[in-house]
């Protein structure tokens, strides 16, 4: 599982996947931070206001905050950004801290927010995203 993703049919490996040109798909990536070579290498070009530190996993600050909120614990996250090597493709990236967290967060995503965030099989935060500016914010 951590270790492969779905593109137009394709399952790629996270090692094939950096070598491949990825522009003109939308992309599917699946897999725990510490597994996927992929996800981790390109966490900053999905520009996205999520990002897992020890403690847990900071979401960035909504418009007119100063500073984010640490959500504590080995969470999960399901979220939809942009492709990084094609902006006018979707990605869908399904991770946590390890392969079993991200295989949650694919199970529990139900596709009506831009990100979810999974504590277990639980849903502790949702919502959508200001996309007026990147990177993007919470709303």
């Amino acid at each position: 599982f951590a270790r492969e993703r779905r593109l137009c049919g394709e399952t790629l490996t996270p090692e094939s996947a950096e070598a491949r040109d990825l522009s003109g798909v939308a992309i599917v990536a699946a897999g725990g931070l510490e597994e996927n070579g992929w996800l981790r290498a390109r966490w900053k070009d999905l520009k996205l206001p999520l990002s897992f530190e020890a403690d847990g996993l900071v979401v960035g600050p909504r418009p007119g905050e100063a500073r984010g909120r640490t959500l504590a614990g080995r969470l999960s996250l399901a979220t939809v950004p942009r492709n990084p090597a094609d902006s006018s493709r979707p990605a869908l990236v399904f991770t946590a801290p390890d392969a079993a967290g991200a295989a949650r967060a694919l199970a529990q995503f139900s596709g009506r927010f831009d990100y979810e965030i999974f504590d277990g099989t639980a849903s502790v935060k949702s919502g959508l995203y200001e996309k007026s500016r990147v990177p993007w914010r919470p709303k």
